[in-house]
């Protein structure tokens, strides 16, 4: 038995518009990224400083991000993950 979490945190009768990317969610606290239980991810703590880390030095350094000229790819080939293979954008 294997299950799969590619489409978890999409899942439209979760998320409202799960294919956009928005910071401020109602109900962000119900995604499944690093697991849960058991089975949670042992270093979901280095991962979420990191992020936060990157999202700070971005804000912090730039007025503005907006999208880049050149289309967002998504990444293929694989049923564990879903994500973007390139994610142009223009810091302002």
């Amino acid at each position: 038995m294997a299950i799969f979490f590619a489409a978890a945190n999409r899942d439209p009768a979760v998320f409202e518009n799960p294919d956009q990317f928005q910071l401020p969610r109602k109900n962000v606290s119900r995604h499944l990224t690093f697991g849960h239980g058991i089975h949670t991810c042992m270093g979901y703590r280095v991962a979420k400083l990191e992020g936060e880390k990157l999202l700070h030095g971005l804000l912090d350094n730039f007025s503005g991000i907006r999208p880049g000229a050149e289309p967002a790819r998504r990444q293929s080939g694989g049923l564990l993950n879903y994500g973007f293979e390139t994610l142009p954008v223009i810091l302002e």
